[in-house]
Parts: C-alpha cells; sequence; structure tokens
C-alpha cells in the first residue's frame, strides 16, 4: 500500500514537473517574441519615417497573432519582417511591379487569396475579408504584415531552407540578402537587448 502510494505521488510529481516546464517555455517565447517586437517597433523608429498609426498598425498585427494565433509566431520572427521590409520597399507603403504588388511587404493579390484561403480565420479575426486591392489595403498596415507573415510561415514549412528564395518568386539573390540582413539584425538584437 506505501509503495503504491509513493509510486502514485512520483507519477504525479513528474506530470506537475512536466506541465510547469511547458507552461515556463511557452511564456519565455511568448516573451522572447515580445521583446523582437520591441526591438521591431525602435527599429523601425530609428530608421524609417513612419507615422505612428503604422507603427501602432503593425503592433496590433503581431499582437493579435502571439495572442489568438501562437502558432504563426514560433517560425516567422518580427525581426525577419523588418528584412522583408527593407528589401521589399525600405518601409514604404507603396504599389510595386506595376501596381501588381501592394504595401510595405509587395504581397501580390494571387499570394492574399492563396493565403486567406490556407489561413481564413485570421483574416476573419482581423476583419478584412475584402480584396487585395489598393484602396482597402493602403490604410491596413496590420492586414499587410499579417499577408506577409502568413505567407512566409506556409513557405517555411512547405519549402525549407527556401522560403526567402520563394518569397521574392524564386531569386537566389534575394534570399542571400535577407540572410544578410538577418545575420547584421540578429547581431544588432543581441547586442541591445544584452543576451
Amino acid at each position: 500500500m506505501v509503495k503504491k502510494f509513493i509510486f502514485l505521488t512520483i507519477i504525479i510529481l513528474i506530470i506537475l514537473l512536466l506541465y510547469i516546464s511547458k507552461q515556463y517555455s511557452s511564456t519565455s517565447e511568448k516573451n522572447d517574441y515580445i521583446n523582437k517586437i520591441i526591438f521591431f517597433n525602435n527599429y523601425l523608429n530609428e530608421n524609417f519615417d513612419l507615422e505612428e498609426r503604422v507603427i501602432n498598425d503593425f503592433n496590433d498585427g503581431f499582437y493579435i497573432l502571439i495572442n489568438k494565433f501562437p502558432e504563426f509566431t514560433k517560425l516567422v520572427s518580427p525581426i525577419e519582417m523588418i528584412a522583408i521590409g527593407f528589401l521589399e520597399t525600405t518601409f514604404r507603403n507603396i504599389k510595386g511591379d506595376g501596381g501588381k504588388s501592394l504595401g510595405f511587404f509587395q504581397v501580390q493579390e494571387p499570394t492574399y487569396w492563396f493565403v486567406k484561403h490556407h489561413y481564413r480565420e485570421v483574416f476573419e479575426t482581423i476583419n478584412f475579408t475584402n480584396p487585395w486591392l489598393w484602396k482597402d489595403v493602403e490604410k491596413r498596415a496590420d492586414v499587410q504584415l499579417i499577408t506577409s507573415i502568413l505567407y512566409l510561415h506556409y513557405l517555411k514549412i512547405h519549402h525549407e531552407g527556401k522560403a526567402y528564395f520563394h518569397y521574392n518568386g524564386g531569386s537566389t539573390v534575394y534570399q542571400n540578402n535577407v540572410e544578410k540582413i538577418l545575420e547584421n539584425l540578429y547581431n544588432e538584437y543581441i547586442e541591445k537587448s544584452g543576451l
């Protein structure tokens, strides 16, 4: 009888420790992501002339993902979004590729519909069911950011090691440029965060 009690107590303690460990890991990952959002904000404020509304919209997008869809924050970092936004438009909210690519991250309409089809719940949550037209996209930096993150997330799952290559339509030069910028950004992040 005493042996059963000790055995059950040990099992309960192991389960409790596993649960606490998982909770700590989840909290730690969320805190790391939030620190990267802060770095994203600071970097944009220091290096680009963006309206406060735009940065707030970006924040809204990040926080919707971290709080409601955390699975998308595990593969795509806010620091990666700095690299993409920098390379695509130097963080200008523009039409590119003859009007086919829209916004800070230059998402094209077919990409938007593809991403929206795969992640419909996210777009319903952010109340964006409009077509990918400039008049609808221009004032929604949160939608632009989330669409770009979801697309990059999809590419990372389906094209491991080649996500940046495919993000820009199949460019090795683009992939190499993203990776170089990311190396510099992560070094700066580590330096500024004291890691």
